[in-house]
């Protein structure tokens, strides 16, 4: 019980840091824009207090501090607000009335994709990942290849996590991924809390119960570490190669950024699992090569995954009516 709780401190003390990390990243939100007399002001908050500014838009690109506390896709919207401003083919009345319609349809897209196709694939997330870990202990043959059960679940996570970094932002997958770890340990401490609990069945089915499940909290908080950091490695690789590339090879970057989270989460489920909570006896040989296999199946899947997911990319742009 001790390990368990110190666990889920530890875990909790990472969260809070990555937490400060990530949610400062881009200090500013776009909010809108007003006119204050004849000069467009943006309006924008300030994350973690909500205090509420607003700037002339001139004034605001000109100041590369500003600039920068501002997330790409905010200075994009931004940017377009100012070239309908400046611009010498409109009247007055005319660029306040585009500018108020550029506003009303930035606000529709953004809500539209977040209701319609966000929350399944933020669902199909939790529910893939949550599947692999429970079938991750066993280890079965397919092929060549020796793996835990979960194989064919656990990569679907990184192929959503891809999609939604593509489709929408770093901000929708560090939500998704925030919200499934608060969700894995819950579930971790509710079974811990369940298990010390006195049985009231004969002892053989007590003794099931507790075969199953006795390893389950430190599994899922192993798993919860693992998470935490190759899928924010993925998201943020995925994104830093999206702007590298602006926005083309889709393939390359599904390809890179997979790689580096699946590296990342075997080392650390490995480590995690098969030595400090399953201690079976394996030597250390028996799991460098399941690792080194586990890696390799990962990165197949995730090659074979490329087309079904440049499909999936397209077909949600078209649904949502977002560019790419």
């Amino acid at each position: 019980m001790n390990i368990f709780k110190d666990a889920v401190l530890f875990l909790f003390n990472t969260l809070l840091a990555i937490k400060d990390y990530f949610g400062n990243h881009f200090s500013f939100q776009f909010e809108g824009s007003k006119y204050i007399g004849d000069e467009l002001h943006i309006v924008y908050r300030i994350k973690m207090n909500r205090q509420i500014l607003s700037k002339e838009v001139n004034e605001l690109l000109d100041d590369d501090d500003d600039v920068d506390r501002f997330s790409p896709k905010d200075i994009k919207k931004i940017s377009k607000l100012k070239f309908i401003y400046i611009s010498d083919f409109m009247s007055d009345d005319e660029k306040k009335e585009s500018i108020a319609k550029f506003i009303d349809t930035q606000a529709y897209k953004e809500t539209k994709a977040f209701s319609k196709c966000y929350a399944p694939l933020f669902a199909f997330y939790c529910t893939s990942l949550i599947t692999a870990i429970y079938l991750s202990p066993n280890l079965i043959r397919f092929g060549s290849f020796v793996e835990p059960r979960g194989i064919l679940i656990f990569p679907l996570t990184y192929v959503i996590a891809d999609i939604v970094a593509e489709i929408y932002n770093f901000q929708r997958v560090k939500l998704m991924i925030i919200t499934t770890i608060g969700l894995l340990i819950i579930l971790s401490i509710f079974l811990e809390v369940s298990l010390s609990l006195q049985s009231v069945d004969g002892e053989t089915t007590a003794a099931a119960y507790h075969t199953v499940f006795d390893k389950v909290p430190l599994l899922l908080l192993a798993n919860t570490l693992a998470i935490l950091v190759s899928d924010f490695a993925n998201a943020y690789c995925f994104t830093k190669l999206k702007k590298l590339t602006r926005g083309g090879h889709l393939w390359m970057r599904i390809i890179g950024a997979t790689s580096v989270g699946e590296a990342l989460y075997t080392v650390i489920w490995i480590t995690t699992f098969f030595i400090l909570i399953d201690n079976t006896g394996k030597d250390y040989s028996t799991l460098m090569t399941l690792a080194v296999s586990n890696f390799f199946f990962k990165i197949l899947y995730s090659v074979a995954s490329v087309p079904f997911t440049l499909i999936a990319v397209t077909y949600i742009r078209k649904v949502e009516d977002i560019n790419g």
